[in-house]
This record gives structure tokens, sequence and C-alpha cells, in this order.
């Protein structure tokens, strides 16, 4: 994870009082009970209890968009969005966290390292999703009340409608991009993306936006998306985006840097065109990905690299 003053934090995570419990628990580990915890080296192991026990919540925070920098997030590229992009993702955009379970992109955080899969077992539970339990999917789904802002103010949490979930990798070294002007060309041909629009309205696959509880677009990893996707209620749409490319025998095959940096940019194209319908996805076409109407459904979009 990574410090930055670069943006103000504008806002309090949701759950600071539980990040506070979890913090207090990591504090409480011995530096080889620690690395057990993490899986990491020694020397990772030494500075991230280091970095634990010097993090005073409330002090010397980043905002969570700047402050992880694994992958997603360099190709999200959050340190060049301008005003209207970052208010778009403080809005739409759910980061999940281990330490914080879910959080806006200016949410002031402290450096820290915990993933969602660590088998932590906090006052009796087994792991941390049974300690965070409904409430990234809560935040996600909008059933939350009010935050405080860094002033202490009421803010109101982010409309769910649509909300993307980004699980939170504190790993590696920041980096800015843009997108190569000449991907511009491989978008979806008119053609081809009326077709998919009719198909999916003949087979009534689609929920409409009046039918659902929340729309979700996923581009998390299996191990943060799972921490929402078990409390998905009939009325939710969750609808998934698929990063592969055409392997042997004509098989998908999702390869694990390249579908990282995918994510990362589908973010900062939604937030470059404030996408407001699952539908627009489709004209997605960085790092060489195109979307594939024939293998994709409403719920379950597919984006194939040649």
């Amino acid at each position: 994870m990574k410090r930055s003053d670069a943006l103000a934090c504008a806002t309090v995570p949701l759950y600071e009082r539980q990040a506070r419990r979890i913090l207090s628990w990591l504090r409480g580990l011995a530096l080889d009970e620690a690395q057990a915890l993490w899986k990491c080296s020694d020397a990772l192991a030494r500075e991230s209890y280091s970095i634990v026990h010097a993090s005073i919540p409330g002090r010397d925070l980043t905002p969570a968009i700047l402050a992880y920098d694994g992958i997603a997030f360099k190709h999200m590229a959050p340190a060049v969005f301008d005003e209207d992009e970052l208010a778009y993702v403080q809005e739409h955009l759910v980061i999940l966290s281990g330490l914080y379970g879910a959080l806006r992109p200016l949410d002031g955080i402290v450096s820290y390292r915990l993933e969602m899969g660590a088998k932590a077992r906090i006052d009796g539970t087994r792991d941390l999703y049974d300690f965070w339990a409904d409430k990234p999917y809560r935040m996600v789904v909008g059933e939350v009340p009010p935050c405080l802002d860094s002033s202490g103010a009421k803010a109101s949490a982010a409309p769910p409608i649509p909300a993307s979930t980004a699980g939170s990798k504190p790993s590696g070294a920041k980096a800015s991009v843009g997108q190569d002007p000449s991907e511009s060309e491989r978008s979806l041909r008119p053609s081809e993306l009326e077709r998919f629009s009719r198909s999916q309205d003949a087979r009534g696959e689609a929920p409409s936006p009046d039918a659902c509880g929340c729309t979700i677009v996923n581009l998390a990893s299996k191990e943060y998306s799972r921490v929402v996707e078990r409390f998905l209620s009939p009325r939710d749409r969750l609808v998934n985006c698929t990063f592969a490319e055409v392997g042997n025998e004509g098989k998908f095959v999702q390869k694990g840097v390249r579908c990282k940096m995918a994510r990362g940019e589908m973010v900062r194209f939604m937030a470059s065109r404030r996408i407001s319908d699952p539908l627009e996805l489709t004209a997605f076409d960085a790092l060489g990905y195109r979307f594939d109407a024939a293998s994709s459904a409403p719920d379950s979009l597919v984006f194939l690299r040649e």
C-alpha cells in the first residue's frame, strides 16, 4: 500500500469501528503468527508487522482509491481522474477490503496488510467472511445508514445502481497509465451490439431496472466477490465480466495478470463514460479485448483478446 496526499479524504469508512477491532486483534499477534496469517516472506512480514503497529486510526490517512497499488489499481489510474470521474467512482464504486469490509474511493484509510481470505478468527468467528457477514453486501446495495464525511457531517451512502466491486490487493508499485487511442478503432460494431441487444430482449433474460433491487458490475476476484455474492437476493442483478483469450481447442483461457489489468481498465472506462447501463459495457476495448456477443449473456459479459 502507499500513502498519498494527492487527493483529500472526503469520507470516513462506514465500518471504521470494526476495522479498529481487527487492527487491535492484529496487534495482539506475535510476529510468527502474523506471518502465518499473511503467508508472506520474512522480510515482508517484518515490514507489515511494523506498519500494523505504527498505524493509528484517524491519522496519516490516504483515500482508499490511492492507497491500493496492485495491478488493477495501476490500470485504473485514479491519480489522473478528472473531477467528474472522481465524482462518478465516489458515487458508484465500492472497494472490498479485508480490514474495512467495504469502502468508498475517498474514504480515508490507514496502511495495512490483510487479505479477505485470511483465516483471521476474531471474536469467535471462523474467518473474515464470517466476521464481516452481510455488511459489505449491505453497503454495495445501499442498505446502510448515512456515513460521516471528514468534517464529521453526515454524508449519504452511494446509490446502488450501478455499483462496481473491486477487490483490494495491496501489493506492487503505483503507476499512472492512459488508454492507447489506437484501441478505439476496435470498438464493437453497431450491428453486433444491436443484434446482441435484440437477442437478449427476445430471450427475456435481463431483468429491467424496476425489477431489480440493485445492479452490480462485479470486477472483483472470487476471493473478494464471495463476501457479496452469498447474500444476493432474487431482486439483485449481478453482472460478471470475463476477460479471456482463445487457447488450444478453442477453449477460453483467463490469464491472471491480464484479467487484473482489464478490471482496472474497466473501472476507468466506466468512469470516463459515466456508464449507467450494463449494456454500455460492451463498447469496452482496452488492452486488445473486445466484446464477444456470441459467448455472452445479459449477466455474463465476455471480452476476448486476440
